[in-house]
């Protein structure tokens, strides 16, 4: 009955917050559009459940033995935390390999593997792989390495800092309500087949509009995450994926609700989402730092001196017509900048690209020359080209970013104060730019949808697949240094 309250009361939430955004229309919806029908979705579903709930007063259910199940495993995953505790703890002390082989025992006799000596021999040859990989071949920076090297300087504890320092900041009541209203809204999502999470948090973004950068991160985190993992409750209990990542669930999750287990089925996929997004983040900590400084040795190593990242916005596309697959651009006169590898990938999906100056951008579009543009935001909105165009089709497919760089011998040759002064301001300029154009992008959205812009989220899977062979072909010649994969997986 709780769980029912809480429901209504975030569908309530929901829908007074979308009263203060522009509905539109059903045939031109604005952003406050599906907001409202998601506040209302949520206080049907809660007054479902209250009633359902009525009905079966007093009849006993069969999640109890699931609920057993589930407090076993939240113990273990208690003593899991622990141990990566215990372990960075150690680092230092003792040095990566060993740290890494007392780790693997651990965990392995965690999981139920009895036998001590198959227990050491796994870990021994994964320390002496991550060993390998991350200090012999990627020169990766880590602590003492147990191999008669006192290894390279890794701050181990400001890493643990920083991550104090974000739980600090995630724990607030503020954020946790939000994190706990957008987990449970990307499970509702994440149960529908088809959506997924970036279609579902493509919808949902005009849901943040009012709230703050961090805020707003938060509760699309939260989205993402609880999308994740509703897809597995359609797998389990239909044998139906809501997407992609859910489809090794109906294996064997569906086989377990055929034989009267959805229950636990249901607690094993909480719990392993859980413990997986866990020690995702742990590693991502503890791991940033140390390629971080690969990367900025390398940089150095050019006479460059980093002093920050400026995110500067993500490219969509506007046109005449709705865009969902690479069907509908076929043979569309896209406006693209003259630069080869656009009209590569574009082609590939075929478009019919047009190298167009941006001072023409507008003309072009008007006269016909051109049929729709790319661009990111403030160049759709600075060039007023909702005069002359319809639909907004949200592709995100170029993050813009800028590096803010000195040179490093001019830099070297400063006293310290004033290289301290540099390196501080640099990172406020990075902070408050990201802010500026994260805030700015929100508000020129929901402006150009007033203006009378349709937004289209598009099916972005049908046009990576399209653009594969394409794309694969530029990293091998022109980029070498990544992969595509490595890029979608940031």
């Amino acid at each position: 009955m709780a769980a029912s309250v809480i429901l209504f009361l975030f569908g309530g939430i929901t829908l007074l917050l979308s009263l203060q955004l522009p509905l539109g229309t059903l045939h031109m919806p604005g952003s406050g559009f599906f907001p409202l029908l998601l506040g209302l979705l949520l206080m049907g579903l809660a007054a479902c459940q209250t009633f359902l709930l009525w009905r079966r007063a007093g009849a006993g259910t069969a999640e109890s033995a699931a609920e057993g199940q589930a407090g076993g495993s939240a113990r273990q995953v208690l003593i899991f935390m622990g141990i990566i505790a215990l372990a960075t703890a150690l680092l230092d002390l003792l040095g990566f390999p060993l740290v890494a082989f007392l780790l693997m025992v651990a965990l392995l006799k965690l999981l139920g593997l009895r036998r001590w000596r198959d227990s050491a021999l796994i870990a021994f040859l994964t320390a002496g792989a991550s060993y390998i990989l991350f200090v012999w071949w990627l020169q990766i920076p880590c602590p003492r390495d147990g191999l008669g090297s006192e290894g390279r300087d890794v701050d181990i504890l400001g890493s643990i800092q920083q991550l104090l320092h974000g739980f600090g900041v995630a724990m607030t009541a503020q954020n946790l309500f939000y994190c706990l209203m957008g987990a449970i809204v990307g499970t509702l999502v994440g149960i529908l087949p088809g959506l997924g999470p970036i279609a579902g948090i493509a919808l949902l973004i005009p849901a943040t509009f009012g709230l703050n950068a961090t805020s707003a991160i938060i509760m699309l985190a939260g989205i993402y995450y609880g999308a994740m993992y509703g897809g597995s409750t359609t797998s389990i209990l239909i044998n139906v994926p809501a997407e992609t990542a859910s489809v090794i669930t109906c294996i064997d999750g569906y086989q377990m609700a055929r034989k009267g287990r959805a229950g636990p089925a249901l607690a094993i996929a909480a719990i392993g989402s859980f413990v997986a997004g866990t020690l995702a983040i742990f590693t991502m900590v503890f791991l940033a730092p140390p390629l971080a400084e690969a990367a900025l040795a390398q940089l150095e190593k050019n006479n460059l001196k980093y002093l920050g990242t400026v995110y500067l916005g993500l490219r969509q596309m506007t046109t005449k017509k709705p865009v969902y697959t690479p069907a509908d651009v076929y043979g569309l006169k896209l406006r693209l900048p003259n630069v080869p590898s656009w009209m590569v990938v574009w082609k590939a999906m075929d478009a019919d690209p047009i190298g167009v100056p941006l001072p023409e951008l507008y003309n072009s579009l008007k006269t016909g020359k051109a049929e729709a543009p790319e661009g990111d935001l403030p160049q759709i909105s600075s060039f007023k080209l909702d005069e002359v165009q319809t639909h907004l089709i949200i592709t995100n497919h170029l993050v813009q970013t800028g590096g803010m760089l000195i040179n490093k011998p001019f830099f070297d040759k400063l006293s310290k104060a004033d290289q301290d002064l540099i390196v501080k301001a640099g990172k406020e300029a990075e902070t408050w730019a990201n802010n500026k154009i994260k805030t700015g992008e929100a508000a020129i959205l929901v402006d150009l949808q007033r203006r009378g812009m349709q937004v289209v989220i598009p099916d972005a899977e049908a046009f990576r697949v399209k653009a594969k062979a394409a794309v694969e072909g530029l990293f091998q010649k022109e980029w070498p240094v990544t992969t595509w994969q490595e890029v979608l997986a940031q």
